[in-house]
């Protein structure tokens, strides 16, 4: 099993969620599970958490982890699954900020974050080491 570019970024980011999950539950709550950023710890001074947020962080770390100990085809589809979710919420959630659905006590870091990650997983995944077209003849 060779390291490729979708195996490596799948571990990366695979240990990055699972430690911004891990430290989320670290930081006092004040709305409950599920509180808004309004209420939520601050991870590093920047990031809102909740353990709602710590726990879909942590799940994501370890699926892309795991899937990058699997293999490349694995850490390929993670990355672009992956990649898509964490697109779609950084753009959800620059309309939900301030919202009582937000549940993610998602802010403008986490926004930002998400928005970033999903370029770069969805990039890797979609356009990385794509498997070879059959010829046409």
């Amino acid at each position: 099993m060779g390291t490729s570019a979708n195996r490596v970024a799948a571990l990366v980011f695979g240990v990055i969620y699972i430690l911004y999950g891990i430290f989320g539950f670290f930081y006092e709550v004040y709305g409950g599970f599920f509180s808004d950023y309004a209420h939520a710890g601050v991870l590093i001074g920047m990031f809102a958490v909740n353990p709602f947020s710590s726990l879909v962080h942590l799940v994501i770390g370890a699926v892309l982890f795991l899937c990058g100990l699997a293999g490349k085809r694995a850490a390929r589809g993670a990355n672009a699954t992956a990649g898509v979710i964490y697109l779609v919420v950084g753009v959800v959630g620059l309309f939900v900020v301030h919202a009582s659905i937000n549940v993610l006590a998602l802010n403008g870091w986490d926004n930002a974050l998400h928005l970033v990650s999903g370029v770069i997983l969805a990039f890797l995944g979609f356009r990385v080491e794509r498997p070879p077209r059959p010829a046409v003849a």
